[in-house]
């Protein structure tokens, strides 16, 4: 395989019709994320890594597909997008694939009911507050609970150009943060956590309202990729309507 210069990425595009992953537009502008591919101007398979999940697309019946998938990192989350890379993928890799469930959701800015988004973050309760992550709470991350936020963005003035978040303080510390884990040209994914001890307060509600109030003002959709039951909940409760479920995979050892 070889790694698809940014002037070839409109090469490989059209094997990856059909995603909407935010993670895959992104490598595919140019601006998060590698790609390779068989051959970079006439691909038959390819592969997008960014961000700790590889995603694969192309002819699954191709000779090509087999080298792809043995070629998945160890220690990363692997999206297929058919029945065939479902099997081949199967056949290629069994013992060291597990198999792990996520929702997908509609990307329609009209199921979003922006007076009862703005009801959770008023319903935030007493001794915490909502802000917007700038500089210098920027610079606080990463941290033991928060590591997977900002951690994409090289500097703060890259986060001000093409990412969103805020953060609720209690006692001027961060226990809940809601941002933008990757990014496309009009699209980011969420990402939320809250500490332990400030958990079932509705904070990461308030939050994640704030953070989707101010995306719709930016004309950006805030999507939503959830991993379990919570986060599906929650999701559900801001306005997101399931779309589908679908399995992807952990490379282990």
């Amino acid at each position: 395989m070889k790694i698809v210069r940014k002037d070839k990425l409109n090469n490989i595009a059209p094997l990856f019709n059909g995603w909407e992953d935010v993670a895959i537009l992104s490598c595919l502008q140019g601006h998060m994320g590698q790609a390779w591919a068989d051959d970079e101007d006439t691909p038959i398979v390819a592969k997008i890594i960014s961000v700790g999940f590889c995603y694969v697309a192309g002819d699954a019946s191709s000779p090509q597909a087999k080298e792809l998938l043995r070629q998945v990192p160890i220690g990363i989350e692997l999206q297929v997008n058919s029945e065939e890379w479902h099997k081949i993928t199967a056949e290629t890799i069994p013992n060291t694939v597990y198999p792990l469930t996520r929702f997908k959701f509609k990307k329609d800015t009209t199921l979003f009911d922006k007076k009862k988004l703005h009801s959770y973050v008023q319903a935030l309760p007493e001794d915490y507050i909502i802000v917007p992550i700038d500089e210098v709470m920027f610079s606080r991350f990463p941290t033991d609970v928060f590591d997977n936020h900002c951690m994409q963005f090289a500097s703060y003035a890259d986060f001000q150009k093409y990412g969103v978040g805020f953060v609720v303080l209690y006692e001027d510390e961060p226990v809940c943060v809601a941002s933008s884990y990757t990014y496309s040209n009009n699209s980011i994914d969420i990402q939320i956590d809250t500490e332990e001890q400030h958990q079932r307060k509705g904070l990461a509600t308030a939050c994640a309202a704030r953070l989707i109030l101010e995306c719709l003002d930016k004309g950006i959709f805030p999507c939503w990729d959830a991993d379990c039951d919570e986060s599906r909940y929650l999701a559900e409760k801001l306005g997101y309507q399931l779309e589908r479920e679908c399995e992807s995979y952990e490379i282990d050892i």
